[in-house]
Formats: structure tokens, C-alpha cells, sequence
């Protein structure tokens, strides 16, 4: 569920609500889920509600006061565009990447409506598919399932495996690293990453929950092996998500 506004996903999830489309549907099934069904307006009520005078609606003052109180937010449009007008193209980036940040902050860490949970099967930008039925998400994963293939191999993104750890800005986050493998706990990343902040940081933690746990920690970085991938596509044994099957083709064209 996404939220245009930060005062929207605070409001509805301080009052514990639904969007307002499951809300709609929740409606028209009727019965206990609508307190108005089955029921009619009295005729007195009726007259109430049509002697009410709305003519101000409709005044210059009234649209006015509307447009002050939205400030610089457009109705159904870009506020981007708007400022680029008002105000131009500098102080119109300035003021998006200042918008960024606080949403960002609004949302990071435990303010997150996906944190603590492992990322759905299909996310990410890396390659994906299924190798003996296990998913992967890049050709690094792919090339450690081919290389672990005798083993029993679990997928770590799950609640068993959920790590807390402190990012380099201080925000508490919620790490899954990506196998589990004979008692060691694997997470799949190129090494010129290893010494990266990021990575460091979910490694010291990682590291730390193994030791409670008595399993092992390690960062592998498998070398891609581009004829094996091919050979286990054509056997049927790797199976590509969407069209990742052509854009493998056409990588494989492009190596000479």
C-alpha cells in the first residue's frame, strides 16, 4: 500500500484503517461491515440536509481560500511542474531533493511498512528465476545454487533468519541474507562491495547472530560461469522469470 503523502500513511496507520478501495469493497458487502445498511434517511432528515445553503461553494472567496490552504500542492497534477513555474528549475530541485530526504527519513527503519519482512519473490533488478526450483534474483546467485547443487539449500529471506542492524545513518533495519547452507549463513555479494559501509554493517550483525545461533557467516562472491548457465537453461534445470531468457540470450551474443 502506497500513501501521495507522509500525513496519510501516519493518519491511517494511527487510526489502524485500510485503504480506502478495500474500505469501498468492505461497504458493498453490506451487514455488519456497513453501519448505514439496510437503513433510509427520514424524510425530515432529508428536508435538513437540502435547506442547507452550499451557494458559498460556489463564490470566488471560497475557491480562493481553497487554493491558499492547498499552498503550492496541485490538484491530479505534478507539484513539480509547479514549482518549476513558481519558482524555477534551481529552487525546484533544491526543493525536490529537500522532499526526498524527509520522506526517506519518514520512511525508513521500523517507519517502514515493509520492514522486518524479507523481499517478495520477483523484486529486485538482478536476474531472476528458479534453479531446481530455488529463486534467485542475479547470475551470482544463480552460479552459488549450481555450485551448492549436492547440498541441501535454504532460502534465508524468511522470519528464521531476520537480522536487525544499525545502517551507517544510524536507522535500524531489518537484514535477510540470502542462503543457508550447512549450518552457515551465506549472503551472495560482489567483493568489491565487501568493504562497503552498507555491507559492513549487516555483516558485523550477521556475524553476531551466527555466533548466538553456532552457525557461520560469509560474504561469496561465485565467479559467473556463462556456458554452464546455458548448458543447465537447456536442460530445462534453470528457469527464467518473464523475459530474462531473451536478455540472457542477447548477453551471451555480447560476449566475444
Amino acid at each position: 500500500m502506497q500513501y501521495k503523502t507522509v500525513s496519510n500513511y501516519n493518519y491511517a496507520t494511527r487510526k489502524n484503517q485500510m485503504c480506502w478501495a478495500c474500505y469501498s469493497k468492505k461497504l458493498k458487502q453490506g451487514g455488519d461491515s456497513n453501519s448505514f445498511f439496510n437503513k433510509k434517511h427520514s424524510t425530515a432528515t432529508k428536508a435538513k440536509l437540502a435547506s442547507i445553503d452550499k451557494s458559498y461553494t460556489k463564490t470566488k472567496s471560497f475557491s480562493d481560500a481553497v487554493k491558499k490552504g492547498m499552498g503550492d500542492t496541485p490538484c491530479g497534477g505534478d507539484i513539480n511542474d509547479v514549482w518549476r513555474k513558481k519558482h524555477g528549475e534551481v529552487e525546484a530541485a533544491r526543493r525536490r531533493i529537500e522532499t526526498n530526504k524527509k520522506l526517506s527519513i519518514a520512511f525508513s527503519g521500523s517507519k517502514n511498512p515493509m520492514y522486518g519482512k524479507p523481499a517478495p519473490q520477483g523484486s529486485g533488478n538482478g536476474w531472476k528465476g528458479w534453479f531446481n526450483d530455488v529463486h534467485f534474483r542475479s547470475l551470482r546467485e544463480l552460479m552459488f545454487l549450481i555450485e551448492m547443487a549436492d547440498k541441501n539449500i535454504e532460502k534465508a529471506e524468511s522470519n528464521k533468519f531476520a537480522i536487525e542492524y544499525i545502517d551507517p545513518l544510524g536507522v535500524t533495519r531489518t537484514y535477510f541474507p540470502d542462503f543457508f547452507v550447512d549450518q552457515i549463513l551465506y549472503e551472495i555479494k560482489p567483493k568489491k562491495l565487501w568493504n562497503t559501509p552498507s555491507v559492513q554493517c549487516k555483516a558485523k550483525a550477521a556475524e553476531l547472530f551466527c555466533y548466538k545461533m553456532g552457525f557461520k557467516y560469509v560474504l561469496c562472491d561465485p565467479v559467473i560461469d556463462r556456458l554452464a548457465i546455458q548448458r543447465l537453461v537447456a536442460a530445462g534445470v534453470i528457469k527464467w522469470m518473464g523475459d530474462y531468457g531473451k536478455r540472457f540470450d542477447a548477453f551471451l551474443a555480447s560476449v566475444v
